[in-house]
């Protein structure tokens, strides 16, 4: 099958089993650049000058902060953290490795260098100290070749966060 007829087919499914919420299913692929920071201060200062809305979890903070481009973040030492700046387009994903901090940017790809595949939009339900909210998160879908033991199907690639529904806020 396609791609295009198989995102053609999994929205059809989609906004038949939840026609007050329709999912949308797009042909498509992500990409990511990884970078390497070897200092605390170094890694929070390039996750806080990416713009944008996002989640942080530092060591010596004790909740999860949820954020936008006009908050304030507090904390030194950062640990998981993701942020969405609708302006680029872009994602940066940050984890704390023990030595150093992986930053991961995300965005999708144009190119047609490699095959696309499907790219869906999942929610996820955060708690952070009383407010609820749903996270939201792109994910790629590729194409795998079959095998002697499984045939052609498509599996969770990457994902990215693309930001908090603003619907389903509590705060």
């Amino acid at each position: 099958m396609k791609t295009q007829d198989m995102s053609d087919c999994l929205n059809r499914i989609y906004n038949n089993i939840f026609p007050s919420s329709p999912q949308t299913v797009e042909n498509g692929r992500l990409g990511g650049k990884s970078r390497i920071i070897g200092k605390a201060d170094d890694a929070l200062k390039a996750f806080t000058n990416f713009g944008g809305q996002g989640w942080l979890c530092t060591a010596d903070c004790n909740e999860v902060q949820i954020f936008d481009e006009n908050s304030d973040i507090q904390g030194k030492w950062p640990r998981w953290g993701e942020v969405y700046n609708s302006e680029t387009g872009k994602s940066l994903h940050l984890r704390y490795l023990g030595e150093h901090w992986l930053l991961v940017t995300y965005s999708r790809v144009k190119d047609q260098k490699e095959p696309h595949g499907i790219i869906t939009r999942e929610k996820l339900l955060g708690k952070c100290k009383g407010v609820d909210r749903m996270l939201v998160y792109e994910v790629f879908y590729r194409l795998e070749e079959e095998t002697k033991l499984a045939p052609a199907q498509y599996r969770p690639y990457n994902s990215r966060f693309i930001g908090f529904d603003k619907e389903a806020s509590n705060g």
